[in-house]
């Protein structure tokens, strides 16, 4: 039998507001799109907001592929040359960082519930430096 200790907890939201934020890749995972193109699901953990996870889908398709170089560049993982393929999974982008527009919505599965999401990955503030261990 598992054994709980009861914290008094009260139902708390945990979307932060919307704003520009650092976040670490801490969960990825690879995955196919609907049309069956090549698709990887990260979820950025936000240095300011411990815990909570914003996620992102990098879909490996023509129509997709400017999305691809933007959260290339944020995470400072460019190559150094136009025309340079780039192989990418879930396990080598965990731990990679980037500073986030994130903005908050309705969450379309639970009504009046709100999400965070990433409005966009911000360019002209750099790369973040990496963490301290």
């Amino acid at each position: 039998m598992a054994k709980y200790v009861y914290n008094d907890e009260d139902n708390k939201s945990d979307v932060c507001p919307a704003g520009v934020y650092i976040g670490t890749v801490t969960w990825s995972k690879d995955d196919t799109s609907q049309k069956n193109d090549d698709q990887i699901r990260v979820g950025f953990e936000l240095d300011e907001f411990k815990g909570s996870l914003v996620f992102d889908r990098l879909t490996f398709s023509q129509a997709a592929s400017p999305f691809i170089d933007i959260f290339l560049k944020a995470t400072g993982h460019q190559p150094e040359k136009k025309g340079t393929e780039v192989e990418l999974d879930a396990s080598l982008v965990m731990g990679w960082r980037a500073w986030l527009n994130i903005g908050v919505e309705d969450d379309p599965k639970v009504e009046g519930k709100k999400i965070n999401t990433i409005i966009n990955y911000v360019l002209d503030k750099g790369v973040p430096p990496n963490l301290p261990f």
